[in-house]
């Protein structure tokens, strides 16, 4: 469940950082395993060597995505944030789990906002 409340916080910050920065379909990103890696990476790196122009956004918003819990965002960028967090918890749990460790290590944001992610429907 932790890790799970973590990777929310990635999908809001994929989510929000593409609508912010030229509008990219997060969709592009999931379908993009290479990119997707290459993000994961970075956000999970102590530095920004070797990081895209996407992952150095992301790293950059992401502290402020995750205490707000999005609270910027509109609701489309909620929705494209669900399904972000969908595919990292059905398909890359491993990554969830390392982004979720680094993140949000003693659970706090995860149950802090956990309800309202499982309610748009991330099993958490």
């Amino acid at each position: 469940m932790a890790a799970a409340r973590q990777l929310l916080v990635l999908a809001a910050v994929v989510a929000a950082a593409a609508a912010q920065f030229g509008g990219t379909d997060p969709g592009s990103l999931l379908a993009d395993p290479q990119a997707l890696t290459q993000v994961i990476r970075c956000l999970l790196a102590s530095a920004d060597d070797g990081c895209s122009l996407q992952g150095r956004l992301l790293k950059s918003v992401l502290p402020k995505l995750l205490q707000t819990n999005c609270a910027q965002c509109s609701e489309a960028q909620r929705q494209d944030v669900a399904g972000v967090l969908r595919h990292l918890v059905n398909d890359r749990p491993e990554d969830w789990q390392r982004l979720a460790d680094k993140y949000d290590p003693e659970g706090t944001l995860r149950r802090q906002h956990g309800d309202e992610w499982r309610a748009r429907g991330v099993n958490l």
